[in-house]
């Protein structure tokens, strides 16, 4: 395990290879954020022109799953260009690619805090759904029976946990079953915090005590 996850604390986007099988992780793209302190006037948008060639870049690395966790989006409502522009590198990806798995997992900067609006997260959440071509791509934005994904060749359960507003995963699941000795290498992925920023939130975003409790 140790091997596994050697590049963990140093990449923001750690390439995971268990046997046959490779996930590229993708960290916090914040698609949408602006940057503008610091920035010479004509150097203004290269900082974001980057991060979404990065973004993109990372759509094709060679692996078998591409795993976004969380904070895809910088706010629940971005920049209407910004936001066709995603759409377009993911489906652009997803039908060149058709083999791979793309997971998106929402963070805390993707919703609003108020359940009644509609963001951009939901917005492609729905559009993804409805374009059955893109069945390759799959959006976890609430506690769903597709939580694990069980790699039985490989021994491997990856555990994919969306975030949200309201609820911490300790209040949302009541259990985890999962047969240690068929699946030794259990990963979760998901939008937490392993430090205190000392943030004005709802809910604890540390890791779930029955997320560390069912994988290693």
């Amino acid at each position: 395990m140790n091997n596994l996850l050697k590049d963990y604390f140093n990449i923001r986007n750690p390439l995971i290879t268990i046997g046959n099988i490779t996930i590229q992780v993708i960290g916090d793209p914040h698609l949408g954020r602006v940057f503008r302190h610091g920035i010479a006037k004509n150097r203004l948008g290269y900082r974001e022109e980057h991060q979404m060639e990065t973004f993109r870049s990372l759509l094709y690395t060679k692996a078998d799953y591409v795993i976004i966790v969380g904070d895809l989006f910088d706010k629940f409502q971005i920049n209407t260009t910004v936001f066709h522009s995603c759409i377009t590198i993911l489906t652009d990806a997803a039908t060149i690619q058709s083999n791979k798995k793309f997971i998106i997992l929402n963070g805390n900067h993707d919703l609003a805090k108020d359940s009644s609006i509609i963001g951009c997260f939901q917005l492609l959440d729905t559009f993804i759904k409805n374009n059955t071509y893109l069945s390759n791509i799959q959006v976890i934005s609430t506690k769903c029976d597709d939580n694990l994904l069980l790699l039985e060749e490989e021994g491997v359960a990856l555990g994919l946990y969306h975030y949200n507003p309201f609820l911490s995963i300790d209040q949302e699941i009541e259990s985890i079953t999962i047969d240690t000795n068929k699946y030794p290498i259990r990963i979760a992925f998901g939008h937490w915090e392993t430090i205190d920023f000392g943030s004005d939130v709802f809910i604890n975003r540390s890791v779930p005590t029955i997320i560390s409790s069912n994988f290693n």
